[in-house]
């Protein structure tokens, strides 16, 4: 064999050498993006999870201040002697800076005592809904079974889904016998979500688990989302990654689902 056919032959083996080099590192560089891109999703899903839980924090602390309060617990024993606090407490005003829907108060034995609901959009009074009354004497919302006891989470109604507080009416001191249970509750609508949305600096999309003209991409989602596994990750294209997580109601059930779209900036710039 010739000099330059050894030398022709060497080159085309170093040359297929190194294209199996850079095909290798480039699948392990990528692998490695994605995994990256993943763990940066999933962190930003746990962060949403917890702006999510902020919100509800805020409406239990307000429900908070008017559960464990002499004057809640005074007209709650005895309505028609306690008329002014009806009155004074729970003008248009209250709802439409608190941002509530619903303010309800219950009695032991599962009796709506007072309830109002305030439609946020036209700031007017309107009928409180059948759906919702449904859930008034569940022993969910109104079981407490300590001075100190509250629920909070997700109802999901017809109308659609409904952030709750519910806390046991004792008095100013925190001090029982518990003589009721005050509900006030925010509908999770497109205004709460554009907030929230606001707050992490990323689109937000929710959907309800039986909504049957959800996106194709959340349809697909529906399917793979469970209780024991609520979140999931994907690229959606090459610009974009999405998270998907799923809430629970508070009787346990899925409830609602939440996109997130993260931007690929790493992703973009390592393909440059």
């Amino acid at each position: 064999m010739s000099l330059s056919r050894k030398i022709a032959l060497a080159s085309v083996a170093t040359i297929i050498l190194v294209v199996g080099l850079t095909i290798g590192n480039m699948t392990l560089f990528t692998r490695s993006l994605q995994r990256s891109e993943e763990q940066n999703t999933s962190l930003t899903i746990e962060r949403t999870i917890s702006a999510f839980d902020d919100y509800l924090h805020r409406l239990d602390v307000l429900n908070r201040d008017w559960a464990a309060w002499d004057d809640t617990y005074n007209f709650v024993k005895s309505p028609s002697e306690n008329v002014d606090y009806i009155e004074v407490n729970f003008p248009d005003a209250t709802f439409a800076d608190a941002k509530l829907n619903f303010i309800l108060i219950i009695d032991n034995s599962g009796s709506l005592v007072y309830g109002k609901a305030f439609d946020l959009n036209i700031e007017q009074e309107v009928p409180i809904l059948e759906s919702l009354q449904e859930h008034i004497s569940d022993e969910a919302l109104i079981g407490h079974e300590g001075v100190d006891d509250s629920l909070i989470g997700i109802i999901l109604l017809p109308e659609g889904p409904l952030m709750v507080s519910s806390r046991p009416i004792v008095t100013s001191e925190g001090e029982g016998p518990i003589e009721g249970t005050i509900i006030m509750a925010q509908f999770l609508d497109s205004s709460a979500v554009g907030a929230l949305s606001n707050t992490i600096h990323l689109p937000l999309v929710l959907v309800t688990v039986n909504d049957m003209n959800m996106p194709s991409d959340l349809e697909v989602a529906r399917s793979s989302l469970t209780i024991e596994a609520p979140i999931l990750v994907r690229a959606i294209s090459s610009e974009s990654m999405a998270g998907y997580f799923l809430l629970k109601d508070i009787y346990g059930s899925p409830a609602i689902i939440f996109r997130l779209t993260i931007p690929r900036t790493l992703y973009a710039q390592s393909v440059a």
